[in-house]
């Protein structure tokens, strides 16, 4: 994971040196779903080799990039990006789950299934508007089954 997060890392602080001289909301939705891919495999690595979930300073910490920035306009991760890596994440989970039990490995399916449904409950517990993290946090549901 060493020479992935390095790489990610450059790249953060490249577009928000970059990004940082513009309006964040006027480009934001160019890099918003690049950003939501990358915090996925960093999300996926950290799970795949600890069993456990960056918390959102905690992923800001590992890019060096500000997270939730209310009062100013930089370059930041946003929420909704975090949240939406995690449902990406629990999607790829779901998928390699299933190569686990075809590969013999039934320990693992039930420690993702266990997480998924740690991260349902904290999904149902917010009160989320009916936007894109409401539609994709709603089929989290039918990959915990």
């Amino acid at each position: 994971m060493k020479p992935v997060t390095e790489n990610l890392v450059l790249n953060f602080e490249t577009l928000g040196h970059l990004a940082n001289t513009e309006p964040f909301y006027k480009w934001n939705s160019t890099w918003t779903r690049t950003v939501q891919d990358a915090i996925t495999i960093i999300l996926l690595s950290q799970f795949l080799g600890s069993s456990s979930l960056f918390t959102l300073e905690q992923l800001g910490e590992v890019l060096h990039t500000p997270v939730n920035l209310k009062n100013q306009d930089a370059f930041h991760i946003t929420i909704e990006e975090y949240l939406l890596a995690i449902v990406s994440m629990i999607d790829e989970l779901v998928r390699y789950a299933r190569n686990c039990v075809t590969l013999g490995d039934y320990r693992m399916p039930l420690v993702i299934s266990r997480f998924a449904k740690e991260v349902l409950a904290g999904f149902q517990i917010l009160n989320l508007k009916n936007d894109i993290v409401r539609r994709r946090s709603d089929g989290l549901k039918y990959k915990v089954r």
